[in-house]
């Protein structure tokens, strides 16, 4: 019996009765040995230079709590230093500020310990009070601090793009349309008219993205810099290589089909809008 593909698939969908053959448990693992720090490659070479990186969306980037604020509790950074490896030897970008809530967009987890300070010992009555404007200050700070403050000082050229490569929101097409051109003009140049009277920090995506795909400096600088997370590790294998590259992507392109309980197809340029 045929079976007929749901209104607006594409025209080379192929649907079919049959599963993929399942494998079995002692064929999940490839049998590829992972050397720890100070390993010797096979026949005694030297391993390369970048011993794990990874590319991949919030899920490999560390985002929790509706922020990615702590990338050293990252799967990949706990992986890295199971395999002893340094922080020199496997580099991750870092979203410490504000102090009191740091993170994009919106650390929730830190919001929650503002509240509970800003409460305590305080009558009921006035403790609510003190929520409230505990919760205001500190999502006024996490937007001064990212669009005015020091997280809106765009980083400079650096000698090696980061081993962690991962940005939260991104799907397959982002990690090789989306450039670092194309996140700059959004933070710099894009009309933020209706930004402002959002509590959430404009553009917070360009902004990780820009902090992520740190790395060298563009041949041509009077271009718009084209480099994309594909790009960044590419360069990486090219310069020193890669010993374990892993890829875990495609959670957000099948977000929206959960999310809505019907089949969402991935279409059209990924835009982050404010």
């Amino acid at each position: 019996m045929p079976l007929t593909a749901p209104p607006g698939s594409p025209g080379d969908l192929e649907i079919r009765w049959e599963a993929p053959e399942p494998l079995l448990p002692e064929e999940s693992d490839l049998g590829i040995a992972v050397a720890g720090a100070g390993a010797a490659a096979p026949g005694g070479g030297a391993l390369p230079k970048h011993r794990l990186v990874t590319v991949g969306d919030s899920l490999t980037m560390g985002f929790k709590s509706l922020a990615i604020a702590d990338t050293g509790l990252s799967w990949p950074a706990i992986l890295a230093d199971t395999l002893g490896l340094g922080e020199n030897d496997f580099t991750y970008p870092h979203f410490s500020g504000p102090v009191d809530c740091p993170g994009l967009p919106l650390n929730l987890e830190a919001i929650v310990r503002g509240i509970d300070a800003a409460e305590a010992g305080s009558p009921l009555g006035v403790r609510q009070v003190r929520e409230a404007f505990a919760v205001t200050a500190a999502v006024s700070h996490v937007k001064s601090y990212w669009e005015h403050g020091p997280g809106s000082i765009l980083p400079g050229a650096s000698a090696s793009y980061h081993d962690n490569l991962a940005i939260y929101g991104w799907d397959v097409r982002d990690a090789y349309t989306r450039t670092v051109g194309e996140a700059l003009a959004a933070v710099t140049s894009r009309s933020t008219v209706g930004a402002a009277f959002s509590p959430i920090v404009s553009h917070h995506e360009d902004r990780a993205m820009l902090l992520t795909l740190q790395g060298p400096a563009v041949a041509n600088p009077g271009v718009p810099d084209p480099t994309t997370m594909v790009d960044a590790a590419r360069w990486l294998g090219q310069n020193g290589g890669i010993d374990i590259l892993v890829v875990a992507l495609g959670s957000n392109n099948a977000l929206p089909s959960v999310v809505k309980l019907q089949l969402v197809w991935s279409s059209g340029p990924h835009s982050s809008g404010y």
